[in-house]
């Protein structure tokens, strides 16, 4: 009998033993947190030992159950709720996870449910900026935020009408800044930037987005038809696009042969030159008067290059 009651001592200390072995420590929500009716929160717990796969959650305030958040989940050590509007904003608040067989379990400290006064507020871009499609500076969205966590949703929303182009449909709510290049697909018009999360949104300013054009060059005056003084003075114009950085030479044509250059290395945005002197003595074809005679305007790298449409004609001056 000595001995039975030995091994019956026995095993009663290492059952013991194997159920003290066995724990769940709720570790979120921590002491003092807040959570946020309609927001998303992640409960998380440690588990150790071997026990049941798989346990309950519950919302208990001052010891009393309030609901049930989930009868049977898998033991993994996390799981997201997304916390009731339903639940009432209040103080001593719990989570209790327990195995289904209610044989381990833990309470985590005490914390408060409240409505959150979220906000996003969206600081770039500011109201002024215009892009270009297909530009090759990218928009900066810049934003901050408070009372809310996870991802939010950004969109190019059209101002005035309907339409949303999405940039993002989860990103980092704590991202900021995130660089965009407006796509093809956008039409010009004028947009703003909204940031949201649900029902929490924040705006940019207007900016204007421009549709896109091809780079190019046109020499606008002389264009054919002009009838120019020799000796005088005209004013030569040229539009550029998308051809920023970029330099231009001038020429005057004869019959599509270059007879004299007016200008080199002039700024192509400038889009303008005056020209003194019209055919000059010094030219081989100073006596040549007449139509026939064209402007041409080339980027000095030979990308692009225009000449006037048509003819314009030089003609002596009057005698008086």
């Amino acid at each position: 009998m000595k001995k039975a009651h030995i091994f019956f001592v026995v095993f009663l200390l290492l059952a013991g033993a194997s159920a003290f072995s066995q724990t769940i420590t709720v570790t979120a929500p921590g002491p003092g947190a807040v959570l946020c009716q309609g927001r998303s929160f992640t409960i998380t717990w440690t588990a150790s030992g071997a026990m049941d796969a798989n346990v309950q959650i519950r919302l208990r305030q001052g010891g009393g159950r309030v609901l049930d958040i989930s009868d049977r989940t898998a033991n993994s050590g996390s799981y997201s709720w997304d916390v009731p509007l339903t639940v009432a904003e209040g103080v001593d608040y719990t989570i209790r996870v327990l195995t289904v067989d209610e044989a381990v379990a833990d309470s985590s400290d005490t914390f408060s449910i409240s409505a959150c006064s979220a906000t996003i507020t969206v600081s770039s871009p500011m109201e002024t900026g215009a892009y270009m499609v297909r530009g090759t500076t990218p928009i900066s969205i810049a934003w901050t935020s408070s009372g809310i966590t996870g991802n939010v949703r950004i969109d190019l929303e059209s101002w005035g009408s309907a339409g949303l182009y999405p940039i993002s449909a989860s990103y980092p709510y704590n991202g900021s800044p995130l660089s965009y290049l407006v796509p093809d697909g956008v039409a010009a018009g004028t947009y703003r930037v909204k940031v949201s999360q649900g029902t929490v949104l924040g705006y940019s300013g207007r900016i204007g987005i421009l549709a896109y054009v091809a780079p190019g060059l046109s020499v606008t005056q002389p264009n054919g038809g002009e009838i120019l003084t020799k000796g005088g003075h005209y004013s030569i114009y040229w539009s550029a696009h998308n051809l920023d950085g970029s330099f231009v030479n001038i020429e005057l044509l004869y019959h599509d042969r270059v007879i004299q250059t007016l200008a080199r290395y002039r700024n192509v945005n400038s889009g303008y030159l005056y020209w003194t002197k019209i055919l000059s003595s010094s030219l081989p074809y100073k006596m040549v008067l007449g139509s026939g005679y064209k402007i041409r305007v080339s980027t000095t790298d030979g990308s692009f290059s225009d000449d006037s449409d048509g003819d314009f004609s030089i003609v002596a001056l009057p005698a008086h």
